[in-house]
């Protein structure tokens, strides 16, 4: 039986939810973005070190549970 898994939602208004065994969401996280200029005009972007520092303390603190993201 699967502890915990992993939920990620893509992009720069998502999230990671931890569920546990019985679906119920233990832990949520904002997806990490900064303010980047993109033609004069500031736009969010998808922070990939921070996304990847989140994931990996994730996978140590709920012993590497299954994780899957949402196909858009």
């Amino acid at each position: 039986m699967v502890n915990h898994v992993i939920g990620i939602d893509p992009g720069q208004k998502g999230a990671i939810a931890v569920l546990d065994g019985d679906g119920r969401i233990v832990n949520l996280y904002d997806m990490p973005t900064e303010e980047v200029k993109v033609g004069g005009t500031l736009r969010p972007r998808v922070v990939t070190k921070g996304l990847h520092e989140l994931l990996f303390s994730l996978a140590e603190l709920y012993d590497t549970p299954p994780m899957y993201i949402e196909r858009v």
